[in-house]
C-alpha cells in the first residue's frame, strides 16, 4: 500500500478530500449539506459552520438577530480548506461581539458560483453592513487554462 505522504504531513486534507459534493440548478456544485467531522462541518445548505456550537443551528444564517451581517463570499480559501477545525477558518477568526460573519463560499468556486450562491439565499440574509471577497484565483486559472475570456 502507497503512503500518501500528503496525509502525513497535512492530516485534515484527508477530510477536505472526501468532503464529496452535491450538485445544485444553476450553481453546479456546493459542498455536501450536513456534513459532520472534526475539521469540516456544514449546514443544511453546504456552508461552513464557524463553530462546534453552530451544529446545533444546523444554518449560517441563524445568527445573532441584534448583530449587523458581514458576509464573506468566495472559493477554498474563504471557505477554510486547509484549517485544522472550524474555529481556525478566517471567519471564525474575524467574529466578533460587534459582527455576525456569515460564510458562503465554495471550494473549488468562481465568482459567478458565488454571486449565485448570495442571490439564491438574499432572502436568508437581513442587516448586511458589508461583503467581503476573497475570490478571483480560480477565475484566472480557468480562463487561460480554457482561453475563455467571456463572460
Amino acid at each position: 500500500m502507497k503512503k500518501n505522504y500528503r496525509y502525513q504531513v497535512i492530516p485534515q486534507m484527508e477530510t477536505y478530500d472526501n468532503l464529496g459534493f452535491e450538485w445544485l440548478p444553476f450553481l453546479m456544485f456546493t459542498q455536501m449539506p450536513n456534513y459532520r467531522s472534526k475539521v469540516v462541518n456544514t449546514d443544511s445548505r453546504g456552508f461552513r459552520l464557524n463553530f462546534k456550537e453552530d451544529i446545533e443551528k444546523n444554518n449560517v444564517f441563524n445568527v445573532d438577530k441584534d448583530k449587523k451581517n458581514i458576509l464573506v463570499l468566495g472559493n477554498s480559501t474563504a471557505f477554510g480548506v486547509g484549517s485544522t477545525n472550524d474555529e481556525a477558518t478566517i471567519t471564525s477568526n474575524l467574529s466578533d461581539i460587534d459582527f455576525n460573519y456569515i460564510n458562503l463560499a465554495g471550494r473549488a468556486h468562481v465568482g459567478f458560483q458565488e454571486l449565485i450562491s448570495l442571490f439564491s439565499n438574499f432572502d436568508q440574509i437581513k442587516k448586511i453592513e458589508k461583503v467581503i471577497i476573497l475570490s478571483g484565483v480560480n477565475d484566472f486559472y480557468l480562463s487561460d487554462i480554457l482561453k475563455i475570456n467571456y463572460p
